[in-house]
């Protein structure tokens, strides 16, 4: 989904309107490029990326009072619009689904705290 200022004029988020706004990316590895970028190459468009963050975790203060538009995951834009003044938007092109996983070595099977947190990871 796409995640917006709730002040963004903005009320549904055509192909063409999309491509227009500048974006936030978040790239944990400080690399251009994304999903949404491949997405956007196989239809013929590009977007413009305004700021580019390593951490989904400065989108919502990025956002809040500017123009800009972000896509993530739903279950990461929920809880920002919940929490900060965002919107959601549904994104107007098709991306592909993933799944998220996660690991953690042998020596922390046991470990109270890893424990703890694997156990609030899960859905």
């Amino acid at each position: 989904v796409c995640l917006v200022w709730r002040e963004h004029p903005v009320r549904r988020l055509t192909l063409r309107r999309y491509v227009e706004l500048p974006h936030v990316l978040v790239a944990p590895t400080g690399r251009p490029g994304s999903v949404v970028d491949d997405a956007l190459a196989r239809i013929g468009e590009r977007r413009r990326v305004a700021l580019r963050t390593p951490s989904f975790l400065s989108v919502p203060s990025a956002l809040v009072g500017s123009q800009c538009v972000t896509t993530l995951p739903r279950r990461v834009a929920e809880p920002f619009a919940a929490q900060y003044p965002l919107r959601l938007l549904e994104a107007p092109l098709e991306l592909p689904r993933f799944t998220m996983c996660y690991a953690w070595h042998e020596v922390h099977r046991a470990d109270a705290g890893h424990r703890w947190f694997r156990t609030h990871l899960l859905p």
